[in-house]
């Protein structure tokens, strides 16, 4: 079978009415005792907006014609936007009201840790309704709060209310701030559309989330330092905790971005194992000649820049600590790295990312091709940066080129029209980040392209430099560069097939 394949429902009997039919695969009923029985319950629970109560009758069933039944709820009054108003007692009928939500200062100490269970033998776990009935009420009003102001579905607003319903009845401490890692349970029940973002959003904005999660970097470099010697990895879970944390003693660090910190493990962990697997338990017993033996493997300059660096940033805060008796990357110079050769874009490519049929695509490309802006200010663009005809980002005012202000108008009223409800400030959004208000990934801007970003940049800036004839202090100030990161768009003057 498939992965993505949906596998069909069992047939066997109705534990109920006893007929051959096809099984729900939870409830192990038929379709018409399942929907006898909620009518039922709905009706005992006081629910008169719902007219179908006949199909509730006693000791029978009423059948339905195929499409009707829809057909009808449509028509029926107070029908629709039922999921926000779902009663949140069971004999209620009226939505969630306000309330005050106060987290309790403490939380009550279990003997274990018991793992949560929502599905068991491919049934889901009956669970209680929450201990605290009027919290779960204040909750559930703060969601339909929430959900509105940040653009989300009624769907999506109901699966968040589910959530906050079953995070609260398998609380141990009724009324304390719900751990991020217990909110995790929620992807058992993924079939049923629970997610746990939109949780976390809305517990989070009315204090009761205690975020307790952990980076993802922490487990792996975790998992990575166990398979090298006590000593060895003591050492360089030194050197990870303060390029994390910063250090205010020497060496002075700031705070170094996760990006950074993996990108140096990445590269010094290999050769880390290597000298492990040779012997050696310490970073001290490593001498200048294993150092440049690593940065000799390397296959081309830029490889070789990036051993040298990692291990000296490793080697010289454990120098300074007094961990290691000597750094052997002093001295250590890496090879001088030349930019490789900028190619302009063809003609084909330009025209079809200019595209209009496509909005989105046509205004990113549209920055990128007239005015060559960094594809990092293209995520953290907001929509109060363009005004006026000009685009205004990192200290800089950009007159936008007429194809340029009609793409970006084009693709303004799709947003509009796609997300009308969404509060995210940025420019350009997604299905993902429109019901958030964080940034798109770089991702997502190079997949909507189909080429990189940088691409298109690094076209705009070549075709500056030769219908300029070579005006570095032109372009420095029109993209914003130093004349160093120009030279290489400089040599392609006189290169055959390039030249203006």
């Amino acid at each position: 079978m498939p992965a993505l394949a949906q596998p069909r429902p069992p047939i066997g009997q109705c534990p109920s009415c006893g007929t051959i039919s096809t099984l729900h695969p939870l409830t192990g009923r038929c379709r018409l005792c399942r929907r006898r029985d909620r009518a039922r319950r709905r009706w005992e629970a006081g629910d008169t907006r719902d007219t179908r109560r006949a199909e509730a009758v006693y000791g029978g069933q009423q059948l339905f014609l195929d499409g009707m039944e829809h057909k009808l709820a449509l028509a029926m009054k107070g029908s629709r936007h039922r999921s926000r108003l779902r009663p949140t007692q069971p004999r209620s009928t009226t939505p969630p009201r306000p309330g005050p939500i106060r987290p309790l200062p403490y939380r009550q100490l279990v003997l274990f840790d018991a793992t949560r269970e929502l599905v068991r033998d491919g049934r889901y776990v009956e669970l209680p309704p929450p201990p605290v009935s009027r919290l779960a009420e204040a909750l559930e009003a703060a969601a339909i709060e929430y959900g509105p102001r940040h653009g989300w579905t009624d769907s999506l607003i109901g699966t968040a209310r589910r959530g906050l319903r079953v995070l609260l009845a398998l609380q141990d401490t009724p009324g304390a701030p719900i751990r991020a890692s217990e909110a995790a349970v929620l992807s058992q029940l993924s079939r049923r559309a629970l997610t746990v973002t939109p949780v976390l959003a809305v517990l989070a904005s009315v204090g009761m989330l205690d975020d307790d999660r952990v980076p993802a970097i922490v487990p792996w470099f975790n998992q990575c330092a166990s398979g090298l010697p006590h000593r060895m990895a003591r050492e360089l879970t030194e050197w990870f905790t303060a390029m994390r944390e910063g250090s205010s003693r020497a060496p002075r660090l700031h705070v170094r971005t996760d990006r950074t910190v993996r990108n140096h493990l990445t590269v010094a962990l290999p050769f880390l194992k290597t000298w492990a697997a040779a012997g050696h338990d310490s970073l001290r017993e490593i001498t200048k000649d294993q150092v440049y033996a690593a940065a000799a493997r390397a296959r081309r300059p830029g490889q070789r820049k990036d051993i040298i660096s990692a291990f000296r940033s490793i080697f010289r805060l454990l120098k300074a600590r007094g961990l290691v008796f000597a750094n052997p990357t002093t001295g250590l110079r890496g090879a001088t790295i030349r930019g490789q050769t900028p190619l302009p874009l063809t003609v084909d490519e330009l025209v079809t990312a200019l595209d209009p049929a496509e909005p989105t695509r046509a205004a990113l490309a549209a920055l990128l091709i007239f005015h060559g802006i960094r594809p990092r200010q293209l995520r953290s663009l907001h929509l109060l940066d363009h005004r006026d005809g000009r685009l205004h980002v990192d200290g800089l005012v950009i007159l936008l080129a007429p194809a340029v202000l009609q793409r970006l108008t084009t693709y303004l009223d799709f947003r509009c029209r796609r997300w009308p409800a969404t509060a995210n400030p940025h420019l350009f959004i997604n299905v993902r980040t429109a019901s958030r208000t964080s940034q798109a990934t770089y991702v997502w801007v190079n997949k909507t392209l189909g080429i990189p970003a940088s691409r298109f940049r690094e076209d705009r800036i070549l075709d500056e430099i030769h219908a300029s004839g070579g005006d570095v202090r032109r372009a420095a100030e029109l993209f914003g560069l130093t004349i160093p990161p120009l030279m290489r768009y400089l040599a392609t003057l006189n290169h055959r097939g390039l030249g203006g």
